[in-house]
This record gives structure tokens, sequence and C-alpha cells, in this order.
């Protein structure tokens, strides 16, 4: 196909028309005329530069065309790579520990025995024993978080049925669900130290006030405005089969007192991915107050494993000491990691390797466009030089060729590419809710990487061009 159009063409041109090559350029000179402000910002040289695109289009076009293709592949495969990985890590939610389970024990003599057994394993560097509790919380409007408020506002005018932001500005609060949580006596100890707290006490709790919403809503915040000192008044509630749903307990209100806020997470807690949702980091005298009688009362438990078949020794022992409470169901997160992370690693081999055949091609186009082109035209070179133009304004109109041939392709490539990529977008949207971003980091990488092979390319092609005697190849091309 490539050679198809232009046999078709050169079959039809007679030998002598060839010689001259005076079919090559038709062109009005009303077609060549070029805005004042060319001359008056790039000289003289602008000028010609301009002129000798319009004059050859077809080269011109050619050559913008291999650019266009070039960035609109670059910016969509590597919008195609961010959505692939997004939707990947949203599915396989990394993790830092490497076993897990949930456990019921009958007594706190029994959960004691147990947190015992295993700080003496040999095969265990760290664990964490995590009881979670859930309160209710209305958060007043004047302490929920401006950019969060501001994202309820723009997600209602988008979406009609999303009514959050109407209902938070008619009662003045937002309704939000902490959960209260409560560690092992090493691992709190480990917490509190991170933070720079040497001890809570009772009705105190470190607030981790933060939520990843990047994947839903392209916003990363605090949920509130509280600050160290203030307190957050608590309800307590069963949640119903509706879950939009709660209905209270008779049980009295309690206030809490923030001893800090922060977005460390202890081990073994997940970040919050909604913002109706924040930690309470509690003492366990103030858990064990705070705690409903209601529910099943589990404990999450996670280890760090130094050595993964001590650990599951150790776990096998715990089901033989303690059984029917929970170990006969142990989860082996490192094992299912490594596997998501092999499978990661495959996807990003190709991937990779894919955008990396597609830009060599791409460069490789351009580069055989650009080359051939110039050798095209060293006849036209000859002639300026023959006429006066110097070495300096020759090597300036050709960076102002270059400059033009960039500026148009960028102009062309980057809006779409970028529509390519939100189109995209709204074919993942089917899997995994993205809020569509524009891929400003390729975009860069494509404008510095543009008009570096544009010029390299320029450079290497006219450095034969610049060596040859003007009235050989003047003479050579009228023979």
């Amino acid at each position: 196909m490539s050679v198809l159009l232009p046999a078709k063409r050169a079959s039809k041109i007679t030998p002598i028309e060839a010689i001259r090559q005076t079919d090559d350029i038709k062109i009005k000179a009303k077609k060549l005329k070029t805005p004042k402000f060319i001359r008056k910002i790039f000289g003289e040289e602008g000028e010609i530069a301009l002129k000798n695109l319009k004059r050859c289009k077809k080269r011109y076009r050619t050559t913008v065309i291999s650019l266009v293709i070039s960035i609109v592949l670059f910016i969509t495969t590597n919008g195609f790579i961010n959505y692939m990985f997004t939707g990947f890590d949203t599915a396989y939610r990394s993790v830092n520990y490497d076993f897990s389970t949930n456990y019921r024990a009958s007594s706190v003599e029994q959960e004691t025995e147990i947190e015992r057994s295993l700080e003496n394993c040999s095969g265990i560097k760290r664990f964490s024993s995590v009881k979670t509790q859930s309160v209710y919380a209305d958060i007043p409007k004047e302490k929920i978080n401006d950019r969060l408020l501001n994202m309820l506002k723009e997600n209602e005018e988008k979406d009609s049925s999303d009514d959050q932001y109407s209902y938070v500005m008619e009662n003045g609060a937002m309704g939000v669900a902490i959960y209260l949580i409560s560690l092992n006596s090493s691992e709190y100890d480990r917490y509190l130290e991170d933070n720079g707290i040497d001890k809570l006490e009772e009705n105190e709790m470190i607030l981790v006030d933060y939520a990843n919403m990047l994947g839903s809503y392209n916003l990363e915040t605090n949920v509130t405005n509280y600050q160290k000192g203030d307190t957050i008044e608590i309800e307590y509630y069963k949640s119903l089969e509706n879950e939009a749903e709660l209905e209270f307990t008779d049980k009295k209100e309690d206030e809490l007192k923030i001893a800090k806020v922060t977005d460390k997470l202890p081990l073994g807690i997940t970040e919050s991915s909604n913002y109706t949702m924040i930690y309470g980091i509690v003492s366990n005298e103030t858990y064990n107050k705070l705690a409903s009688s209601d529910g099943a009362n589990y404990t999450f438990l996670v280890v760090e494993s130094n050595d993964d078949e001590v650990v599951e020794q150790e776990f096998q022992k715990l089901n033989e000491t303690f059984p029917n409470i929970g170990f006969e169901y142990v989860h082996n997160v490192k094992e299912e990691m490594q596997l998501v992370n092999n499978l990661k690693l495959v996807i990003q081999i190709f991937l990779y390797g894919f955008i990396a055949l597609m830009s060599a091609i791409g460069i490789s186009n351009v580069f055989n466009t650009i080359s051939t082109n110039i050798n095209l035209r060293r006849r036209e070179f000859a002639n300026l030089k023959s006429i006066g133009m110097t070495d300096k304004q020759f090597r300036k109109m050709l960076d102002l060729e270059c400059i033009f041939y960039g500026t148009k392709a960028l102009l062309f490539g980057i809006p779409i590419g970028v529509l390519i990529c939100y189109l995209l977008n709204l074919g993942f949207g089917n899997m995994f809710e993205f809020i569509f971003r524009i891929p400003w980091l390729s975009i860069v990488i494509c404008i510095i990487a543009i008009y570096t092979i544009v010029f390299v390319t320029m450079i290497y092609s006219t450095k034969k061009v610049r060596k040859e005697n003007i009235i050989d190849v003047i003479r050579n091309d009228n023979v």
C-alpha cells in the first residue's frame, strides 16, 4: 500500500519532467504569503522556513502525520498502562503483612495466652491483634474539610441522585462511622511511639483522619478539620438488613477527646477509601468500656513473618490448643501477593515492552521521513547558499522548521491522544470507577521527545548537505 500511490504517480510522469522536477511543486504566490508577525519575531529565516513548509505541503504533511501518530501512540499506550495498573492495584490491594486470620477468644486469659505464644514464636517478626467497634458521629458542617465539601458539591451537580451535599447543608452535619481500634500491647506501644505520644487517657483517641478516594473521586484528603484537644460526641448503633438504615441502641452517648490527628495507620489496618469512615485508636481500657456487647467481637490478627514454615506450624499448634475459635482458617497473604506481584511483573514487561516497540517505530518513522525530505532538498539548500545565505542563517532556518514541525504535530497529536485516553477511561469504567485525569506526564515527555527527535534528526540529516559543494549540487541536479 505504501508503494502503490507513489508508483502510480511516477508512472504518469515523463522522463524529462522527472529529471527537471518541474511538476514537483505547483503553487501560486498568494498561497506562500506568511503573517507579518513571523518576520518580526523570527526574521527572514523564519519567513523562508514557513514558506518552505507551505511550498512543499506533501512532504510537510507526511512529516507532521508521522509525528502525530507517534504522539498519539505514546500518550494512549501510557494512558492504557496507567488505567491497567490503577485497576490492578484496586483489585489486588497491597498489604504490609504476610498472614491473617480472625479468631474469637472466649476470655481475656485465653487472649493473653494466645498473644504470649505469638510473641515467643521465632518465626514471627511482628504481629498485630486488632479489635474493632463501630460507633456513629454527626460531624458539624464547619468541621468538615473544605476540599471534601467541594467534592460533594461537584459530585451532586454531576449526579442529581446524589444529594449528600444538600443533606449536609440542610442538617448542618454529616454522619460518619468511627471505627474504634484496640491493639495488642506491643503494637499499641509502637503506634504511640510513632505518633510521639506517651499515653492515652480514658476516652482519648488518636484520630486517623484520612481518606484515599483517588480511584472514585480523584481526591485524597482529611475528612474533618478536627485538631488536638477537640471532642467528638459518639452514639452506638447496630446495622439493619438495609445497610442504609441505622438503629441506635439505648446505650448512652459518650464523648471522645482527640489526643492527635494523623494519617498513620497501625499494622493490619488498610486506608479508608470512603469519606464516611474514619479510624480512632484507643487504649484497651477505653475500648473495653465503649465496646458493645452485641456482635461477634472477633479479633483480626496479622503477622509479619521471618520464617513462613515456622509461622504455619505455630498456627497449627494454636488450632490444636484452642480448637474452633478461628485458627483453622489462616490466610497466607504473602503467597497470594507473590502470585499477584509475579502477574504484575509479567504485565509490566509486556506493556512496557510494547510501548518501547511503539516508540522505536515512531522514532524510526520520523527519522526516515525527515532525513528523506532533507535529502530531496539538496538543490534548494545549495541555491539558498549561492545567493548569500550564511551558515548561521541556514541553521536558524532549519531550527525554525523543526519548531514548526514539532508545534503543529503537538497541536494535533496531544488532543487526539487525550481524547483516546478519555475513551479508554470510559471503557475501563465498566470494571472500575475511575475519574478521568489528563496524562500531563505523558504530554510533557512527548513535548520534550518530539522537539529532541526532530532537532537531532535535522542535525544528522543536514550534516552531509552542509559539506557538499554548492556548484556540484546545482550542476548535478540540472544535468
